[in-house]
């Protein structure tokens, strides 16, 4: 017996070593979750509302042990756990897990296995089902050291209602493949190497050599302008003004019907316009189930683009309808340049009216997000501008409709509410009345009715607001895509709850918001102090101030929001005539355009446009916007308080 006991031991202890042995080559942490936490696992969802998602550890269900991970999609989304898992390059790895479900939607991607960032997924799970087996193979590119391990309900671009549990996840590394399998690239495509295979679609290269171009010939300009060395003849600078905006109208139409755009808004713009523009399409539009996270204003201008394609049977001709849809923005191209030009022929010559005014035009930031992404920033800057315009001259409680228009039309817009804010406090210092603020009140309030109205039957009161909340809280990161500071921090992508020392990213960016208003406050009351009644509005600087601060300084942006800066930096130079404000133009142009270019591009390469956080570009690019932002104080503060400028006048 004593001789037996020992090799019994042994067996014993084998024995119970074999599960560890078994897992001893999976990467996975956690991978059964038996620890009853989600530790090691990240959760990610496009729309993080309140209520839409639930993210657990169930102790009731298991494949195996006593535990697994469910997700919950109360509401269409796109959920998942994901884990970071070290990996060789130029290898060879399986992906596998065990997922049950139930009531899954039968539309769209079910519960899934893959990498994050690609588009290649396991088998994906609807309905009602026990316990099923999914695995992916794929490979890993030379050097590569490491993947996200994504376990899914929905895909990119494809969300999907339901519960799924996930159980047994298995990430091994293996020396070949069945030969039956479709091997997934387990990485992103790199977006600098590649633009030449996409279709003529989504080829936007040639948008690098023309930015390039355009700066040069923007210099060359500025420089022969002020050394008077260019010149245009008395009565000529029209004729050229038409035939510069004509050929910037001619050459979007073109290209818009070339090119398809970003899809998720494309595709989100033709569906608002078609359902707004059909019958009782306004009264029911917030109301049909339909997914839209826009104001109303621009839901009108969608039902018109919608109305026009529907009258003239645009809808049949993909190119014909992606100009409609693109028009409203490309328009606004045109007009915010015209108005460029009415504004610096007053304070220039019309020679450097003429090069300020194709400065916008031909600008490849605006460009592309009009034409070529399909974006309407410029209809937004426009309308800003033309609130601008009538606060400069003194129609405060117009302006006004103006400003509720753009908080109607983006939620952005309630950045410039300060300004117009301030305007009116100012006023009443001057004036000693209230009838401005009083007029302005009443005037905001009958723009709301007016354009709300038409979407509120069987609404709650408060349904406006209602989506705006929601709006806000569908993206609840410190950055999405944008060339900011909390990018720069390496923290692009990550939810804003994250603490970053002592707050949360999201109770910084909210800090940063006040302090940029108070600081375009400090600027007004500067002003006003140091000229009393002679005091001149500052609005084109406090504009550029608040869109410039709140983009870089606050959380929940995106790559695009910057772009109004674009416009704001130009009037400033205008009308202050300071080299600094042309540099900011200089400067916000090209962060802008490299901002979007880049997510448009892995957009059309991936379907998948989120930046890497630890991205070279991003950083270098919020670094730049940082940059710009400390070097807008100084030139304000020296323009405003000090009343000094670095003169550079074309004449």
């Amino acid at each position: 017996m004593k001789k037996l006991l020992f090799p019994m031991i042994m067996l014993f202890v084998l024995l119970l070593n074999i599960p560890i042995l078994a897992d001893s080559n999976n990467l996975v942490q956690n991978f059964g979750f038996e620890q009853g936490s989600l530790d090691k696992w990240d959760r990610q969802a496009y729309t993080n509302t309140d209520g839409i998602t639930e993210f657990f550890i169930d102790d009731t269900v298991s494949h195996s042990g006593a535990k697994s991970a469910c997700i919950i999609n109360n509401s269409p989304n796109h959920s998942r756990f994901n884990q970071e898992i070290k990996v060789k390059g130029n290898s060879y790895y399986k992906l596998s897990c065990w997922v049950k479900t139930e009531n899954v939607g039968s539309d769209y991607t079910g519960a899934n296995i893959t990498v994050e960032g690609i588009l290649d997924i396991s088998e994906h799970i609807q309905g009602t089902n026990d316990w099923q087996y999914i695995e992916l193979y794929g490979s890993t590119k030379k050097n590569q050291k490491s993947f996200v391990l994504s376990l899914a309900l929905g895909s990119y671009g494809n969300v999907n209602t339901g519960k799924v549990w996930f159980d047994d996840v298995v990430v091994e590394k293996v020396d070949k493949v069945p030969s039956n399998v479709k091997v997934a690239k387990l990485y992103v495509e790199d977006t600098s190497t590649n633009t030449a295979k996409l279709p003529k679609s989504k080829n936007i290269s040639f948008m690098t050599p023309y930015s390039i171009l355009f700066f040069i010939v923007a210099i060359l300009l500025i420089v022969l302008a002020k050394k008077e060395i260019l010149k245009i003849k008395p009565g000529r600078e029209k004729i050229l003004l038409v035939i510069a905006l004509s050929i910037g109208l001619v050459v979007r139409l073109i290209y818009a019907a070339k090119v398809e755009g970003f899809s998720v808004d494309i595709g989100c713009f033709r569906a608002w316009s078609m359902a707004a523009s059909g019958i009782n399409g306004i009264s029911t539009f917030y109301t049909s189930g339909m997914f839209c996270d826009y104001p109303p204003f621009y839901i009108l201008v969608l039902a018109l683009v919608g109305g026009i394609s529907n009258l003239f049977n645009l809808t049949s001709n993909l190119g014909a309808h992606l100009i409609m849809i693109k028009l409203p923005a490309i328009i606004a191209d045109v007009v915010t340049a015209y108005l460029i030009y009415k504004l610096a022929v007053k304070k220039f010559n019309s020679s450097a009216s003429f090069i300020l005014s194709i400065l916008y035009i031909f600008n490849p930031a605006v460009f592309l997000n009009s034409t070529l992404w399909g974006q309407v920033d410029s209809f937004f800057t426009m309308i800003l501008l033309f609130g601008l315009i009538l606060i400069l001259e003194g129609k405060l409680t117009y302006a006004t409709i103006l400003f509720t228009i753009a908080v109607l039309m983006k939620p952005q817009g309630i950045i410039f509410l300060p300004v117009i804010g301030y305007e009116l406090i100012i006023d009443f210092i001057k004036t000693k009345k209230i009838k401005n603020i009083g007029l302005s009140a009443l005037y905001a309030i009958i723009t709301t009715a007016i354009i709300i109205i038409p979407f509120s039957a069987g609404r709650a009161p408060t349904w406006l607001i209602d989506l705006y909340i929601n709006t806000a809280e569908g993206y609840k990161y410190a950055s999405m895509n944008a060339y900011n500071l909390f990018s720069l921090f390496g923290a692009n992508a990550k939810e804003d709850s994250t603490t970053l020392f002592i707050f949360s990213y999201y109770a910084w960016g909210m800090f940063f918001i006040v302090l940029t208003s108070l600081f375009t406050g400090f600027l007004y009351f500067s002003n006003y102090l140091k000229h009393k009644q002679s005091a001149q509005s500052i609005a084109p600087i406090a504009m550029l101030v608040q869109m410039t601060g709140v983009f870089v300084l606050s959380t929940r942006m995106h790559e695009r929001y910057l772009f109004p800066s674009m416009a704001f930096a130009l009037l400033c130079y205008i009308f202050y005539k300071d080299i600094g404000y042309l540099l900011i133009f200089g400067g916000t142009s090209a962060t802008v355009f490299v901002n979007t270019y880049d997510v448009l591009v892995r957009m059309f390469l991936t379907e998948y446009p989120y930046i890497p956080a630890d991205d070279t570009l991003l950083f270098i690019g919020s670094l730049a916007n940082v940059i710009i932002l400390l070097f807008l104080c100084i030139v304000s503060i020296q323009t405003v308080v000090r009343n000094k400028t670095i003169p550079l006048d074309l004449k």
